[in-house]
């Protein structure tokens, strides 16, 4: 690309993070809405930490500004527009050899972002912060700047457990996967030199050391970390049900009829504060002797049919704000804006489907099969555990973000051995 064109691709990109960083501070500082339901949990532990239920580090980086005394709408400002400069700098390259059409990916993905961006950025959460974060770390794991990366991770894992358990799943997966190669291998050429440098991947001592860092000591550090935390809170029992209320709102006190399977219900509050003395595998087993194969496929196919057409991000929240605030956003813009998320979520997830597909034609085939082992452990968690829209926040933008780097990278594999 001549110098010209990258200054002007340059300007244009940061343009557009500038207008998205005034946007929000416009719609959201007239009218602050102050913090409601686990968005005020974080903000109570950044002013409190004996206080904590869950976020992670998240509290520490909200805590500054709460000593200083700004308010939670304005806090969420500044710390979401950091998060967004973050995701920025993780998908911007500049690099001469990159082409034109990857230049043109990386600014209609910082575009998607930052239209749902605006849903989020006066809200004390940890959807932004972890996508932003998990996408970064993608991309300092394919530069040399591997151990900012295993930062990066830590710190997006603390804010949310499920990000680790997707992290622990996926070399699981990416194993499993590895008889459809041999399918390849008998009938395509290319591809047996492909499978070789997979085996080479696989036992190869710093790729082995690199797997157990990154999906079991880092996750499980950052499991540890808000175990810790929870430790020295005042809000002992709350932990205590909050650690299984996810997995009793997705999964044992879910029902399977659609919209509403996986999602939050007082009924599994309930039902997770009356057996909170029981061990679980106990209460596993009764509701596996209770419920048949039908019933809990039923279930799981409910839940894959809500990620698959979950498309509604900031929309839910501009609705929320409008009920809680009469002036703050017209219903028919919020309509609006979920048409275009809708259009966005669609756009998002034709990419992700046909870069897997020209990764796997062109015979890259570690780079879709990590790809690919990512989004199924990620679906597989979202589907057994409880599911709301903005969790695929932390899913979709991680993983354009690694194909963006994959599909422009001819040695991402290489890069991830070293």
């Amino acid at each position: 690309m001549q110098p010209n064109l990258q200054k002007l691709y340059l300007l244009f990109f940061t343009s557009i993070l500038l207008i998205i960083t005034y946007s929000s501070y416009t719609l959201n500082i007239q009218t602050p809405i102050p913090p409601y339901s686990d968005f005020a949990s974080y903000w109570d532990a950044s002013l409190n930490p004996s206080a904590y239920l869950k976020g992670g580090v998240l509290i520490w980086i909200y805590r500054p500004f709460a000593l200083l005394g700004l308010s939670a709408t304005l806090s969420a400002l500044i710390v979401n527009n950091l998060f967004l400069l973050v995701f920025s700098l993780a998908i911007y390259v500049p690099s001469s050899t990159i082409k034109h059409c990857h230049r043109l990916f990386s600014i209609a993905l910082l575009i998607a972002f930052g239209i749902i961006f605006l849903g989020y950025c006066y809200l004390v959460n940890t959807d932004i912060p972890f996508a932003a974060a998990t996408t970064l770390a993608v991309r300092l794991f394919t530069s040399k700047y591997k151990s900012l990366a295993l930062l990066a991770l830590f710190l997006s894992l603390t804010m949310r457990a499920q990000g680790a358990l997707f992290f622990i799943l996926t070399p699981f997966v990416f194993i499993t996967t590895l008889p459809f190669l041999k399918i390849i291998h008998n009938q395509n050429t290319f591809a047996s030199q492909e499978t070789a440098k997979i085996s080479a991947f696989l036992y190869n001592k710093k790729s082995i050391s690199k797997v157990i860092l990154i999906s079991l000591i880092i996750p499980l550090a950052a499991i540890g970390v808000d175990s810790f935390l929870g430790k020295i809170s005042d809000r002992s029992v709350d932990r205590a049900i909050h650690s299984r209320v996810t997995l009793y709102t997705g999964f044992i006190a879910s029902g399977s009829t659609y919209p509403n399977c996986g999602d939050w219900t007082k009924h599994a509050i309930n039902l997770t504060r009356s057996e909170l003395d029981t061990p679980m595998t106990t209460i596993l087993q009764n509701f596996l002797t209770t419920h048949t194969t039908i019933d809990i496929f039923q279930l799981f196919s409910c839940k894959l049919r809500r990620i698959s057409s979950s498309h509604e991000f900031s929309a839910a929240y501009w609705r929320t704000a409008s009920i809680m605030e009469a002036n703050r956003l017209p219903g028919e813009l919020v309509r609006i804006y979920y048409s275009i998320e809708f259009l966005i979520s669609l756009a998002l997830e034709l990419f992700i489907i046909v870069s897997l597909c020209a990764l796997f034609f062109r015979n890259r085939l570690i780079e879709f099969m990590l790809g690919l082992s990512f989004l199924i452990s990620s679906i597989a968690v979202l589907t057994i555990l409880e599911f709301q829209t903005r969790y695929l926040l932390g899913v979709i933008f991680p993983m354009a973000g690694y194909l963006l780097l994959a599909l422009r990278k001819d040695e991402t594999a290489k890069h991830l051995q070293d």
